[in-house]
């Protein structure tokens, strides 16, 4: 079969509509009978592109720039010989194509691919090897910002380019392109001699994701048209193929008709039989309970269906907190844009008030100059109505139809209230109008900032009607909810007149045409026909709010029209802070309150929740404290809910008789927990009834951290937070010991401290500056090294006799114990067990002392209550303690003095897994540093758990730790440890290169580590313990399985190949993949009895409680065949609990396969930080097991992208090694689903 080429723009077609029958169809040729239409673009869009193009050429030439144009028949010839010559500064429209290297590559894409780039820019930073001039590509578009498949386009182009250097620059080392540049729109408020602005992005993901692109269009293209996928939504609509593929949905009742329906629930659907409207209106929910998918959007596609096919409005749910119940005043908003210009020309509004008349007010662009003005006048409308409610004491309140529509306003917003590079304040504005564009019109930044908080502030001034109608109504509306179509089905009888002497079949576009023409009586007509659809629009709103009000229950009243307080400190760092702690606290609670509308059952099911427990008795803490102890329903065993977390006891279903209480200890194996009581008092309970135990709603850090934030940037903070968040802080260093001090220690120290050189230097760092930061990769001494520091610190203030309080802070209490452990070791081990200075862990509940000191020693550490009385005085001391804790006990302190909770008591504080403590927290605990500070961690590994987006380029939503490293100004006190003493040179090979910038090498001792074959291995049983005369024991294959199999296991467990990925075919699991299980526990069952790996030595890590559980259930079974104790068995876990540790062998089952749940948990399972965790933990042997699926996954956002590269280039290096095995289908012929 004959197709067309593979263009750029066909591919960001693809991208954009990410349609398999839309790529089918711009891929054949317009001839083909099969191809129903032939699409075109909009000759306004190609109009506005070619005049961009030309403004952005002339700008590049009046820089100076040689543009050089390519044209004519010899295009392709034209471009390799300027390409070869390297003289021009720009080649614009060059021709690229694939040939040579790029067909021999891509055999397997049955079209030619080629394309026209607007630009290729002369590199000056880098040549070949043989000095040859390189380019890189950029593209000139007409919009706002660049798009996703724009740079998809830029990176096809580059793609194109680096084959042509293999072809013109044979035997030569030729470099992929970093980067591409996209050049937008000009910034309106940009200054003339910086009007347009080349937007670099990186194409490191997009390069990798291409490669997925290109594979599959070769399978769409394998199929025949009919078979092409395809689904409705509102992208749609700007597809040159919508009108057919509608009208073939009218006509199939297909499923792209159901409101709300996603393109991942309708393949599930077709999988499962349900082809049409009709079928999905019979649909029963309770068979989808397990399907991630569909578990919760079932009902609602039944529903929605039903309200299609019987033709009527059906009520899902009769009440909504998104609407106050006490309006006085309604506020309706309007906007309308152009999305060719870019342009908002119509802004409405209308106003309604009981016992008044309505007030219905239009703000029109007549011209495109006049954009600022009306918009401005628009605001000063908007101004004067909530004004006048206040000072009347009116409740009003803004409605608009739905998110486009705040889009909408909110770009128009952008363009003036951010300055061209992004985001200073309004009031920090150092540009005048003279220095700017022509077209450059200033907006107040009074009225900016009222629609900024009407819009976007806390108090909640502004509802979409569209998220009602969604959540409350399945009305008998196709597709989308279109306001027209809403309106009409709502009963509201009027519809968009036709102005007179206006053809129906005129383009509804008028303010193209109202622009362009100059006749009096056309532009009239095109005016009135464009008011009347804003009128149109907010009439129809208000009918739409009238009939929610009279169907549907407000709970909510309003109870305030202030507005937010938006000052200089909205862009300033405390602000950001601040909004930051706001919106984590809104989204976590909002999480939490609709997973707890769940069923019990499906909240058990996902480890969020433990059933059936009942009250046995009271049993006092060490503290004095009452604790009550409970059993519960073995369903709850794999409870995501550790030690010191804050929960919510229940009745079970009365969770309105809720009591808050902390988890002091939970036994999975004796099915018993320990609860305490929030607060003073007791627990009121009954031992006859059953209970339940969720999360708490209640968030006891926020007002700790909120209370923290203020102060750090308040007049009596202790330092100056602003400069040391910045990279400038400078402190008196008072007295501390001296760099040379330490230096003298760690020489006299040598042999027992066995530093290699990067440690030396890390030690060095605290004594050296006041501010310091190290960075420990996996397995390279972090813990070692920071227990040395902290005894350091102490031996030496002892000798000098200084004060020397230290804190050792962390998020979790494991952590601060494991460093608190150490230091204990040391002195036990290396130091006689002396005592240097006392070792304290501040803990409120009691449950944890069994693992501070779980060796025996002189020295151990002591456990504190958090009352003040128990607060230690000693002159040099080393104190635990979580930010949360230390403030609670210093608030405790100074109860009965100053009743501060903030006090400078520590010379230095520590921070271990600083990577992650959120940047509010850690200023929790810094201000009660006198100004010494250490931050220990790896911005590589587990960050802190983050619910919101927030923007790449700010670091307020990160972990301390890379805040901090991010800073210029602290690049000479930070240090990696560059040396790691687990893993060997194979499995230190690919985190080196893709995460530590090939700096992390591999311990002597431990370079060369693997397997032993089972050949050369003495009989020893299961434990470890050798036993010389004793025989191998072995296992027969299990039933069923492939004879082969024994072969495809001695392959994956070769000693040669210490990092191994095999590729599964399961493209259906979600979080429990029954064939990776069957491969687990084969893999296991070999590795224990004939590579004789003791089982402690040996860790499976999934992502999912579901498949460890299954995975640990399974060799339970197996094991004990074999004679082994119950309950000895290799640790099946997930990434968070396994960092910190490592084993001789790790397996790792990916689990999920099935596409869409892969899409839809992306920032989870496609973490970076989770994989480097999970890669770093084996000193031997590697094993990664994954479906096909995983390493294909393809996004659809920039940052998501960006964490999918990381599995595409695993399993790029795995490819380089050999070390990819595909298995089989045959190799599961018992777990065929």
């Amino acid at each position: 079969m004959k197709f067309k080429a593979l263009t750029p723009t066909i591919l960001g077609q693809y991208i954009h509509h990410h349609c398999e029958r839309k790529v089918y169809y711009d891929l054949l040729p317009d001839e083909d009978p099969r191809k129903p239409v032939k699409a075109e673009m909009d000759p306004r869009l190609i109009d506005r592109g070619l005049e961009h193009e030309e403004q952005v050429l002339r700008w590049y030439r009046n820089q100076g720039l040689q543009v050089v144009e390519v044209t004519g028949p010899e295009a392709a010839e034209q471009t390799r010989e300027l390409i070869r010559e390297g003289k021009a500064d720009l080649i614009y429209q060059a021709y690229l194509y694939s040939a040579g290297r790029f067909r021999q590559v891509y055999a397997h894409l049955p079209l030619v691919v080629h394309g026209y780039p607007d630009l290729l820019r002369k590199r000056t930073d880098k040549t070949t090897s043989g000095g040859q001039t390189l380019y890189e590509v950029g593209d000139i578009k007409a919009s706002l910002q660049p798009k996703l498949y724009q740079k998809y386009q830029v990176t096809l182009y580059s793609h194109l380019l680096y084959y042509t250097y293999r072809d013109l620059y044979r035997g030569e080392t030729v470099y992929y392109p970093e980067r591409g540049f996209i050049v937008p729109f000009a910034k309106r408020n940009a200054p003339l001699g910086r009007l347009y602005k080349e937007e670099n992005f990186d194409l490191e993901p997009f390069r990798y994701a291409l490669e997925d692109v290109f594979w599959e269009i070769a399978q769409i293209l394998a199929k025949e048209p009919q078979e092409a996928s395809w689904h409705l939504d509102v992208k749609c609509e700007s597809c040159g193929y919508f009108k057919h593929c509608r009208a073939e949905a009218q006509a199939r009742e297909d499923l792209s008709l159901i409101p709300f329906l996603r393109k991942p629930q309708k393949r599930r659907l077709l999988g499962e039989g349900i082809a049409t409207v009709g079928q999905a209106a019979q649909l029963d929910p309770s068979l989808y309970r397990k399907d991630w998918i569909l578990a919760r959007s079932a009902e609602q596609i039944r529903v929605h269906a039903r309200a299609l096919k019987e033709n009527k409005v059906l009520i899902k749910e009769r009440t909504s907190h998104l609407v106050p119940n006490n309006l006085q005043v309604e506020i309706y908003v309007d906007v309308e844009t152009d999305l060719v210009h870019q342009i908002a020309y119509l802004y409405g509004l209308l106003i309604r008030e009981p016992g008044k008349e309505d007030r219905l007010e239009t703000f029109f662009v007549s011209d495109p100059a006049d954009e600022g003005p009306v918009f401005e006048r628009f605001l000063m409308g908007l101004q004067g109505v909530w004004k006048d409610c206040q000072e009347r004491e009116k409740m009003a309140h803004l409605f608009l139809y739905d998110g486009s529509k705040k889009r909408q306003l909110y770009r128009a917003w952008e363009k003036y209230a951010l300055e061209e590079g992004g985001g200073e304040a309004l009031e920090d504005r150092k540009l005048t109008t003279e220095d700017r564009g022509p077209q450059y019109k200033t907006v107040s930044p009074e009225l900016l900032t009222l629609l900024q908080q009407l819009l976007f502030g806390e108090q909640t001034h502004c509802t979409h009607l569209h998220q009602v109608l969604q959540q409350t109504l399945a009305l008998p509306v196709e597709s989308a909810y279109a306001l027209p179509e809403v309106a009409q089905v709502l009963g509201y009888p009027g519809s968009v007149p036709q102005a007179e002497g206006l053809s129906p079949q005129v383009s509804p576009d008028f303010i193209h045409l109202y622009w362009r023409t100059q006749d009096p009586t056309e532009r009239s007509r095109y005016h009135h026909q464009i008011l009347a659809q804003g009128v149109f629009n907010l009439q129809a709103l208000a009918h739409i709010y009238r009939y929610l009000k009279s169907t549907l229950s407000w709970p909510r009243a309003k109870t305030s029209m202030a507005l937010d307080p938006v000052p200089l400190e909205w862009t300033s760092l405390k602000g950001k802070l601040l909004s930051f702690l706001k919106t984590e606290r809104g989204l976590k609670i909002q999480e939490i309150k609709e997973f707890q509308r769940l069923p019990v059952e499906e909240r058990v099911a996902r480890y969020r929740c433990i059933a059936g427990l009942k009250y046995l008795k009271l049993q006092p803490l060490p503290s004095g404290k009452p604790a009550y102890v409970f059993s519960y329903a073995a369903s709850g065993a794999q409870s995501k809910f550790r030690g010191n977390e804050f929960l919510k006891l229940s009745p079970l279903h009365r969770p309105h008789e809720s009591q808050s209480v902390l988890l002091v200890q939970n036994h999975p194996r004796k099915l018993q927990l320990i609860l305490e009581p929030r607060g003073k008092g007791s627990l009121a309970l009954d031992p006859q009834i059953l209970y339940t135990l969720d999360e708490d709603l209640e968030d006891f850090t926020f007002p700790k951290v909120w209370d923290a934030v203020n102060r750090a940037f308040s007049q009596t903070a202790p330092l100056n937070f602003f400069d040391l968040l910045n990279g400038k802080y400078l402190v008196d260093r008072g007295e501390t010991a001296s760099p040379l001090q330490a230096q003298a220690w760690l020489e006299s120290m040598k042999k027992v401290l066995d530093f290699d050189e990067s440690q030396e230097r890390a030690f060095l760092l605290p004594f050296t500056y006041d501010l310091s930061l190290i960075q420990g990769p996996p397995g390279t001494g972090k813990t070692h090294v920071l227990a040395w520091i902290l005894l350091a610190q102490a031996i030496l203030a002892q000798c000098s006799r200084l004060s020397m309080r230290i804190l050792v802070s962390a998020v979790s209490h494991r952590a601060i114990n494991n460093v608190l452990r150490k230091v204990a070791s040391h002195l036990n081990e290396f130091m006689d067990g002396r005592s240097i200075c006392p070792l304290y862990k501040l803990n409120q509940g009691g449950g944890e002392a069994e693992e501070l000191n779980p060796e025996k020693g002189p020295v151990c550490v002591q456990e504190i209550g958090r009352r003040g009385n128990f607060f230690p005085q000693d002159p040099q001391y080393i104190l635990g303690a979580t930010p949360q804790g230390i403030y609670s006990a210093i608030k405790d302190k100074n109860y009965w003095t100053t009743r501060d909770p903030f006090e400078s008591l520590f010379d230095l504080v520590v921070f271990d897994e600083a990577s992650q403590v959120p940047v509010p927290l850690a200023i929790l605990a810094m201000l009660y540093g006198k100004g010494r500070f250490l931050f220990v961690g790896d911005e590589n590994q587990m960050p802190p758990i983050v619910q919101g987006t927030y923007p790449e380029n700010e670091y307020y939503h990160r972990s301390i730790f890379e805040y901090l490293k991010s800073r210029r100004g602290y690049r000479a006190c930070t240090v990696m440890l560059t040396q790691t003493r687990r893993m060997n040179q194979e499995l230190t090979e690919f985190p080196s290169q893709t995460f530590y910038y090939n700096r992390l090498k591999p311990h002597a001792r431990n370079a060369r580590l693997k397997l032993s074959p089972p050949s050369l291995l003495r009989a020893q049983d299961l434990t470890g313990v050798t036993s010389p005369g004793e025989p191998l024991r072995s296992l027969p294959p299990p039933p069923n399985q492939e004879p082969r199999a024994a072969e495809w296991i001695d392959e994956i467990l070769s000693p040669s190949k210490p990092v191994v990925l095999v590729e599964t075919p399961d493209e259906l699991s979600q979080q429990l993949n029954l064939l990776e299980v069957r491969l687990v526990v084969d893999l296991t069952r070999r590795l224990v009895l004939d590579y004789q790996i003791p089982l402690q030595n040996l860790a499976i890590i999934a992502p999912h409680r579901a498949q460890n559980n299954e995975i640990t259930a399974r060799l339970a079974e197996l094991l004990q065949n074999q004679g082994m104790p119950p309950g000895l068995l290799p640790l099946a876990d997930t990434v968070e609990r396994i960092q910190g540790q490592e084993r001789d062998v790790i397996i790792i089952s990916l689990t999920a396969s099935d596409p869409d749940y892969i899409l839809a948990e992306s920032e989870f399972l496609l973490s970076p930080n989770r994989l480097n965790v999970a890669l770093t933990r084996a000193s031997r042997k590697l094993i990664v097991i994954g479906s096909r699926t995983v390493f294909r996954i393809r996004p659809d956002e920039e940052s998501l992208l960006k964490r999918a590269m990381f599995l595409k280039k695993f399993r790029k290096f795995c490819e380089r090694k050999k070390a990819i095995i595909p298995l089989p289908d045959r190799y599961f012929l018992d777990h065929r689903r």
